[in-house]
């Protein structure tokens, strides 16, 4: 999506505005590709073992030090089958639980689970019924606000 607020001279503003739209794929010519390929490196987490728990609790919270604004802590964690998840908002912020089929796609989704828990204390639980693993992601915060569950 590409927008354009123009302040100042409306002509040229609407000629450079013309010319990205020409080539939108100049856009991100400027990207590093180290530095896309870094971004990628983030989706491979160290699971947190949480097996032989019951009930695991993931709650929402604000970025601390080089995390980003908000996460899931833990975001990614080890459960047995039959283990209930229990996502608990303690920032106070708008986000979505949504599951997500490849945690690179962090759009759509909600086939399996899309809960909000909009306010500090909102909750949503969800049962880790099969083995595998589960991404999710929140709505709101999905450029950098998901995890996933591995279900033994």
């Amino acid at each position: 999506m590409i927008g354009s607020l123009v302040v100042g001279d409306v002509d040229a503003a609407l000629e450079a505005a013309e010319e990205i739209h020409e080539d939108p794929e100049g856009i991100d010519d400027d990207v590093d590709e180290d530095e896309a390929d870094a971004d990628d490196a983030d989706v491979d987490e160290e699971f947190v073992d949480m097996t032989g728990e019951d009930v695991v609790a993931v709650e929402t919270r604000a970025g601390e030090g080089d995390e980003p604004d908000f996460v899931f802590d833990p975001a990614f964690v080890t459960v047995d089958e039959g283990t209930t998840i229990e996502w608990v908002n303690t920032d106070g912020v708008f986000h979505t639980v949504t599951s997500t089929d490849d945690i690179e796609v962090r759009s759509g989704g909600g086939d399996e689970f899309d809960s909000t828990i909009s306010s500090e204390g909102a909750t949503f639980e969800w049962e880790a019924d099969e083995s595998g693993r589960q991404p999710y992601y929140c709505s709101p915060h999905a450029g950098f606000m998901y995890g996933a569950i591995e279900i033994e």
